[in-house]
């Protein structure tokens, strides 16, 4: 087996692969009062970097998808933001210490997940971009190419056209839109509990047993270690991770299956993506800093890429439907519901009661 801290052409290029999901994210946190955007760009690039020492496999660098969504549907101020991820780190740090088995997630639970997040991703894409119909056909039908392209002859396209992206964006001058979001200050507990409840139920779900089969689906040779063993890095990770950002008002951050995605399909295959990405992070931070500049993705490649990594991620729910009858009613939940509802809690609470009901009809028909 190769070095895995060997950098290729490939880890750099894995570096840009998630840059689509992350930046929009870290954008939309540092407009509201108290957060910075290069505080925030640098609290990732310590995290990746601590990442590429603490995983042998390359690993997604997310904001909180919930928390910043809902934060800023809500109103919430910076304070109730950092004390939400203190609250989830807290959480996860002591599953990282207590728990010695893997979290009792059952595998279709989480690829149905998966399939929601996939179909997330496409449905983001393709509602990013302000363009005519015709315009937009153009920009699917480019989409679907490249998809055949990049699956058939393995070369990173994904990643070719992430770093692209990212060039386009430094060099054409946009600026995100100015203005901060205004917010109440002060803590409350109902914000506390909308901000945390349902992202302690997603990071679970995607986060620690979504990340944990992606890294197995990915990388089998560089994550031989046990299941509960590599959760408890992930939970160590977003644990240790988020009670440090809380702190100096970093990001609240996870470990999302769907980069982890993103950045194999870009063409990542070592910890070094991280090395890469940490210093990408950190060099634009500084910029930022300096300059007060923010890269902003121009929206029809935004549009591209982000349905690009969504149809890459759709391949988790290939083996639900080789389980026949109860996968495809999963599978067809899940995108129904991903697409309708936008909200993946609501696909996990289908999924924990369908495969639950499934059991319980197969142990009623064994006792018969």
């Amino acid at each position: 087996m190769k070095p895995p801290y060997r950098l290729r052409w490939g880890d750099v290029l894995g570096a840009f692969g998630d840059l689509p999901v992350l930046l929009p994210l870290v954008v939309l946190l540092a407009q509201i009062p108290g957060y910075s955007l290069p505080s925030l760009l640098a609290s990732a690039a310590g995290v990746s970097l601590v990442a590429s020492w603490l995983f042998k496999a390359p690993v997604s660098v997310q904001p909180l998808k919930s928390v910043a969504i809902a934060a800023v549907a809500l109103g919430a101020s910076s304070e109730e933001i950092r004390v939400s991820g203190m609250m989830l780190g807290a959480v996860f740090l002591a599953l990282a210490v207590f728990r010695k088995t893997p979290l009792p997630v059952p595998e279709p639970v989480v690829r149905s997940v998966q399939t929601a997040l996939g179909t997330l991703l496409v449905m983001q894409g393709i509602r990013s971009a302000p363009v005519a119909p015709f315009e937009l056909i153009l920009v699917l039908m480019a989409v679907a190419v490249f998809f055949v392209l990049d699956r058939r002859t393995g070369i990173p396209l994904l990643g070719l056209g992430s770093l692209l992206a990212f060039l386009e964006a430094c060099f054409s001058g946009r600026a995100p839109v100015t203005g901060a979001i205004s917010v109440q200050e002060g803590l409350r507990t109902s914000i506390l509990a909308s901000l945390v409840l349902p992202q302690l139920a997603l990071t679970s779900a995607n986060s620690i047993a979504g990340a944990r089969l992606a890294l197995k689906t990915y990388f089998p040779s560089q994550t031989t270690d046990c299941d509960s063993r590599l959760e408890r890095r992930l939970m160590g990770s977003i644990g240790i991770g988020n009670l440090l950002a809380g702190l100096v008002h970093g990001l609240p951050f996870c470990h999302g299956a769907g980069g982890i995605t993103a950045h194999f399909r870009a063409g990542a295959r070592s910890p070094m993506m991280n090395t890469v990405l940490g210093i990408l992070l950190a060099g634009l931070a500084w910029f930022s800093a300096r300059t007060g500049f923010v890269p902003v993705l121009e929206p029809r490649i935004a549009c591209a890429l982000l349905t690009l990594i969504g149809l890459h991620h759709l391949n988790f729910a290939t083996p639900l439907l080789r389980m026949g009858k109860s996968g495809w009613i999963l599978v067809a939940g899940s995108v129904a519901l991903g697409w309708g509802t936008g909200n993946l809690l609501v696909v996990l609470g289908f999924a924990l009661i369908h495969t639950f009901l499934e059991k319980s009809l197969k142990l009623e028909n064994a006792h018969d």
